[in-house]
């Protein structure tokens, strides 16, 4: 066991507050394990990491320490050399790593399902740390609360394998604000911060981070991945993150509210990969979620031509939900595509299949020629009757080329789905814009409420009893809208 030097520093006893690294060693000489051990040892409750490169060759064979602090002076780099497997982890808690830089030796890389921080290790806070190519996972599955603020992640090198995720799974209240996830020279396969696997009892808030992927040609699959094999506990909540080239997904939690995001795909990037505000792209099928509300968000698809259209917006696959809204958000799409796009679409096709989708007070904006055909949304109703049991569409507005329409359809080869009631008024486009086409007769039930919709041509497919207001095309918007405030004011609508 090392004890202390006592070249120009005094000798620590056990117990002290304090004590440096450099009472044990020097930095860049051999192996840092051992000398790290021996601080740890002293019971002192923070340890001062010197400037230097310290460089553990066996993290796993660190002690068990419970309420310290790490502090690293400027210029102090921890380097893990074997880091631990995803499911193990050692018996740390209630710490705080403060001003420390960790890094990962470029080579050899290691393999998926690694972690430096994993397994039992509960009550980590992370504060003006850098984590430089953490791979393949710096935090993976350990107990809450955790917290990141104010973190740098940076990835100098393609991993060797799909990314499972920077950090995430954390199996309680999990907060990352401030950080910044800049992975632009070397994009990942998989996720940067991730709620996944069992049910975590929250809450899980993500704010004010910036997402940084795509140089020369990279995306990131997942900037911010909510899908937990189970409900969250407690409220998940994704407010003012920056993301660039890299998707947010959502799914299967009991409350969600993502609000005051910006979200952008820029032209080298997006080919071929999924949208930027996703709710589910897997077969595999989810819990049912409960309320979700994405508010206030800004989705740009930048400039250039896709190599296969792709929605700015999608919710589809296997996660049902109780309630969907969608409002005040703004979509911009400025790139062109060589097949019809379609710029938002949602797809309940699982049984017992969604409660309520709303869409409104959202702005579509096209500043691009679309092709023939391209609609502002299409929702695809795949499950038995009642799948969606109710779709509001009020006051949205398009601003762009005139589009096909909206589209409300049964998913091809599936059984005819039902929507149980509509809600449609007070959404405006250009003049010659298509109508809400409802493809087959038996796909709304009832038509709930049903106002003008400036711009936009009659809808077709409503049942016959809709109480159809007449449609305005043209030279009748300012009337239309006076219409539609008339008919707000008479049914009471907010």
């Amino acid at each position: 066991m090392l004890t202390p030097k006592g070249v120009g520093v005094a000798v620590i006893q056990v117990g002290t507050t304090h004590v440096s690294l450099a009472a044990f060693g020097a930095p860049g000489v051999g192996d840092a394990t051992p000398v790290l051990a021996a601080a740890l040892r002293t019971g002192a409750t923070t340890i001062v990491i010197p400037p230097g490169r310290w460089r553990v060759v066996t993290w796993g064979a660190l002690p068990p320490i419970r309420g310290r602090t790490l502090l690293g002076q400027p210029g102090a780099v921890v380097e893990a050399v074997n880091i631990l497997p995803a499911a193990g982890g050692l018996a740390w808690s209630d710490l705080t790593f403060r001003g420390v830089t960790f890094t990962n030796p470029r080579t050899p890389r290691r393999a998926a399902n690694f972690a430096w921080f994993a397994g039992d290790m509960a009550g980590l806070t992370f504060e003006d740390c850098a984590i430089v190519d953490g791979t393949t996972s710096f935090l993976n599955g350990t107990r809450g609360p955790v917290t990141f603020r104010r973190c740098r992640f940076t990835q100098t090198a393609n991993p060797p394998a799909t990314l499972n995720m920077s950090i995430g799974n954390v199996h309680g209240p999990f907060t990352v604000t401030a950080c910044v996830f800049d992975f632009r020279p070397h994009s990942p396969a998989g996720v940067l911060v991730q709620v996944y696997g069992p049910p975590a009892p929250g809450p899980v808030t993500i704010t004010g981070n910036t997402f940084l992927g795509g140089r020369w040609g990279g995306v990131i699959d997942g900037a911010i991945d909510i899908e937990p094999h189970g409900v969250t506990g407690g409220p998940v909540t994704v407010v003012g993150n920056r993301i660039t080239n890299g998707s947010l997904y959502l799914a299967g939690v009991a409350t969600a509210v993502v609000a005051g995001n910006i979200i952008t795909f820029t032209e080298a990037v997006y080919q071929g990969h999924a949208a930027p505000l996703v709710g589910y792209t897997s077969a595999t099928p989810k819990p049912r979620a409960g309320a979700l509300t994405v508010i206030g968000n800004t989705v740009v698809m930048g400039p250039g031509t896709l190599a296969a259209p792709i929605p700015l917006v999608s919710f589809h696959g296997g996660g049902a939900v109780d309630s969907l809204t969608l409002a005040a958000n703004t979509f911009v799409w400025q790139a062109t595509s060589p097949e019809p796009v379609t710029l938002g679409w949602w797809d309940p096709s699982v049984t017992p299949g969604w409660g309520t989708l709303t869409l409104q007070q959202n702005r579509w904006h096209v500043t691009s020629a679309l092709p023939a055909g391209s609609t502002l949304g299409l929702v695809t109703v795949g499950a038995p009757a009642g799948a969606l049991d109710t779709l509001v569409l009020v006051d949205n507005t398009y601003t762009g080329p005139p589009l096909a329409g909206w589209h409300l359809r049964p998913r091809a080869g599936l059984p005819r789905g039902r929507i149980g009631g509509l809600r449609l008024a007070g959404n405006t486009a250009p003049p010659g814009t298509g109508p809400v086409v409802v493809a087959a007769p038996d796909v709304v039930a009832r038509v709930a409420a049903l106002g003008p919709n400036p711009g936009w041509g009659p809808p077709t497919g409503l049942p016959p009893a809709a109480p159809l207001w007449p449609w305005v095309v043209g030279a009748g918007l300012a009337a239309a809208g006076a219409g539609y405030a008339a008919w707000r004011i008479a049914t009471r609508t907010p």
